[in-house]
């Protein structure tokens, strides 16, 4: 399950907003909400994306994307 919380809280970090992030995995902004609220599934790729637009690292991944 992915841990939404955790990337609201670095997205915030990073002062990246819904809309630039949405723009960065080529989706409209309500679709990024409802992905970053658990409303629809992150795929693979758009993990990999997230992870390279919120400079999360390779050992982190897991804590993101795969969190119980």
């Amino acid at each position: 399950m992915v841990n939404t919380k955790k990337l609201i809280e670095r997205m915030k970090e990073l002062g990246i907003s819904q809309q630039e992030l949405a723009n960065i995995c080529g989706v409209k902004r309500p679709t990024i909400n409802q992905k970053l609220h658990g409303v629809r599934s992150i795929s693979l790729n758009e993990a990999q994306i997230i992870q390279g637009a919120l400079q999360i690292p390779e050992n982190e991944f897991g804590a993101y994307f795969f969190s119980a």
